[in-house]
């Protein structure tokens, strides 16, 4: 996907990983500062990133959505925490979460209509 994820006006890209080790799900972003952070794959994160079982929170789906779209959501749930870019979106057949930037890191959110 590209999107501006971390809302510094560049686009940044979100890839699907393998870990080498684990052989977990992950995402990779390449942001435009020229950053990069992993997200799952073989980096367990203590809590994990997410709430899915096993950290395993690669959806087969995904979509970008705009930091307007998020906030017209905030607008029948106040609970949805604010982006600071765009969001990436992971669709399920049952649900959607996403991941945003809170202006410190990423963070992992359901996705309440």
């Amino acid at each position: 996907l590209r999107g501006d994820f971390d809302g510094d006006g560049q686009a940044d890209f979100a890839v699907a990983v393998k870990g080498s080790r684990s052989k977990r799900n992950g995402v990779l972003l390449c942001l435009g500062s020229g950053a990069h952070v992993i997200l799952g794959g073989d980096k367990r994160a203590s809590p994990p990133f997410s709430d899915m079982p096993d950290d395993n929170f690669v959806a087969p789906n995904w979509e970008v959505a705009t930091r307007s779209e998020i906030l017209d959501l905030r607008k029948s749930n106040p609970n949805v925490p604010v982006p600071k870019g765009e969001s990436i979106l992971m669709v399920w057949e049952d649900g959607m979460h996403y991941i945003y930037w809170d202006g410190a890191k990423f963070r992992w959110s359901p996705l309440m209509q």
